[in-house]
C-alpha cells in the first residue's frame, strides 16, 4: 500500500510538472529575446568533457519512466516521452532542467546511477544502457 501511495504521488508530481512546463512556456515566449540571452550564457558554462559520464538512459522506477541524457554539439538535453529539454550546469556535480525543476547529480563511487531531485522528491535513477569503461 505504501508503494502505491508513493507511485501515485510520483505520477501526480510528473503530471503537475508537465502542466507547469506547458504554462511556463506560454509565459516565457513573450520575453524570448531576454530568455535566450540568459540561456546562452548558461549553456556556454557547461564543460562538455566534465559531464560526459551523464550521457545515457536511466530508469525512474517510481514513475516507470526512462529518461535519456544526450549531447548535441556543446549542449546537453534531458529526453523523456514527449519532451526534450535543455540541461544547464548547476554546480560541478549537477545538471539542471529548469522547465520541470529536475536536478541530476553525480553520485560519488556509483557511475551507474544519478541522484534525481524534483520538487523536493529525491530518488536514485539507475543507468539502463551499458557503457563500457563507466
Amino acid at each position: 500500500m505504501n508503494h502505491l501511495i508513493q507511485l501515485s504521488m510520483t505520477i501526480a508530481l510528473l503530471f503537475q510538472s508537465i502542466a507547469f512546463s506547458q504554462t511556463a512556456t506560454l509565459d516565457t515566449n513573450t520575453n524570448e529575446n531576454s530568455i535566450s540571452t540568459n540561456d546562452e550564457s548558461q549553456k556556454q558554462e557547461i564543460q562538455t568533457n566534465t559531464y560526459e559520464d551523464f550521457i545515457g538512459s536511466y530508469f525512474l522506477a517510481e514513475a516507470n519512466l526512462t529518461l535519456t541524457i544526450v549531447q548535441e554539439a556543446d549542449k546537453y538535453y534531458l529526453v523523456s516521452p514527449g519532451s526534450k529539454d535543455i540541461l544547464t550546469q548547476k554546480n560541478e556535480t549537477t545538471l539542471y532542467e529548469a522547465m520541470r525543476g529536475v536536478a541530476l547529480e553525480r553520485i560519488d563511487g556509483d557511475k551507474n546511477a544519478l541522484k534525481f531531485t524534483q520538487n523536493g522528491y529525491v530518488t536514485k535513477i539507475k543507468r539502463v544502457d551499458n557503457k563500457e569503461g563507466k
